[in-house]
């Protein structure tokens, strides 16, 4: 019961580290800053440097936007993220051996059955979930 506690308190970690990860990285500092590519959040707030004939575009809401997704420490990012993805891949091991309730309202405990079950419901998503991509990809 406490795993199932501290593997909500990461999944609401994740729902915050994700939208981080994507915007974050990608944005500049506030005096004169300018997005790092194209389809950054910072190009789409319009937070580019102003040129000749073309004004920077919502200056205070772009620079809100940058201090809040600064990113002061990323190596403590990157050891919490792989801490992170390593107890979920402890979790999916731990799912493999954790009963369930069938339809016919019986607790099973058959360990064949238990990873049955897990293999046909969660372990996909799971596994997904816990595969460092960023990492891969990189």
């Amino acid at each position: 019961m406490a795993l199932d506690g501290v593997v909500a308190v990461l999944v609401i970690y994740n729902c915050f580290l994700v939208p981080y990860e994507v915007c974050g990285p990608s944005l500049a500092g506030c005096r004169g800053g300018h997005a790092r590519s194209r389809h950054s959040c910072a190009a789409v707030l319009g937070c580019q440097r102003s040129t000749p004939g073309r004004p920077a575009v919502r200056p205070g809401l772009c620079c809100a936007t940058q201090i809040g997704f600064s990113t002061p420490a990323p190596h403590v990012i990157n050891n919490l993220e792989w801490g992170v993805d390593a107890f979920f891949a402890v979790d999916i091991c731990c799912n493999f051996r954790t009963a369930y309730v069938d339809s016919t309202a019986t607790l099973v405990r058959d360990g064949g059955a238990v990873a049955t079950h897990y293999l046909k419901t969660w372990f996909g998503v799971d596994l997904m979930a816990t595969i460092p991509f960023e990492a891969i990809v990189s």
